[in-house]
C-alpha cells in the first residue's frame, strides 16, 4: 500500500463505507460521471476502525472525520461550515492523513520497500 493509494481511497471511502462494513470485496460507485467497480483491498477494512479511534479520542479531527470521511461533505463545503481557515483545514487533514498512514505501517499494511521510499522523499538530501 502507497500513500497515493491511501488518499484515493480516502477520498471515496463515504462511497464504500458499507461494503467496507459488510466485508464485500468490491463497490459499485459513482467516480467522475461513471458508474465503476472498484475493488476494496484488505487494508481499507481497517481504515473504519482506525478512523473510529481517532475521533473517539476526541479532539481536532473530529469534524474532518465525521463530514468528510462518514459524510461526504467537499472540503469547500467544510470551510464555510466550520470556522477553520483554509491553511488550518488543510494541515489537519495532512495530519490526520499521516497518522492513518503510521497505524497502518504499525498494522503491517505498508511495504519496507514504501517506507524507505518515504524516508528518502521526505530526507533533504
Amino acid at each position: 500500500m502507497t500513500k497515493k493509494e491511501l488518499k484515493y481511497y480516502l477520498r471515496i471511502y463515504y462511497k464504500i463505507r458499507e461494503d467496507v462494513k459488510n466485508k464485500k470485496i468490491s463497490s459499485l460507485v459513482i467516480l467522475y460521471g461513471r458508474k465503476r467497480k472498484v475493488l476494496i483491498p484488505k487494508w481499507v477494512y481497517c481504515l473504519e476502525d482506525i478512523l473510529l479511534i481517532i475521533r473517539n479520542r476526541g479532539g481536532e479531527f473530529d469534524v474532518i472525520i465525521n463530514k468528510f470521511y462518514f459524510g461526504g461533505l467537499t472540503d469547500k463545503r467544510i470551510l464555510v461550515d466550520e470556522p477553520l481557515s483554509e491553511s488550518s483545514y488543510y494541515r489537519l487533514k495532512r495530519k490526520l492523513e499521516e497518522s492513518i498512514y503510521e497505524l497502518l505501517i504499525l498494522y503491517g499494511y505498508v511495504s519496507e520497500d514504501e517506507i524507505l521510499n518515504q524516508m528518502v522523499t521526505n530526507s533533504f538530501f
